[in-house]
């Protein structure tokens, strides 16, 4: 109900959420909304899933957990 809320009033009508990985964890994630009726979640996925792999690697957390440690 909480993500709804901050999605509803901007026009969100659909939302994709894809989560970002480390080599072992979930470090966070991406949220995909749409303001159309229609969604087609098979033509959005394939793309999400490629744009949280670049994302990851310029994160680059685990060298950032590294020098943490």
């Amino acid at each position: 109900p909480m993500v709804y809320n901050y999605m509803k009033p901007n026009g969100a009508v659909a939302a994709l959420f894809y989560a970002l990985y480390d080599e072992e964890d979930s470090i966070g994630f991406i949220g995909v909304t749409c303001l159309q009726r229609h969604f087609e979640r098979a033509d959005i996925l394939p793309k999400v899933a490629v744009t949280a792999q670049l994302i990851c690697n310029l994160l680059n957390y685990n060298k950032i957990k590294e020098e943490l440690n």
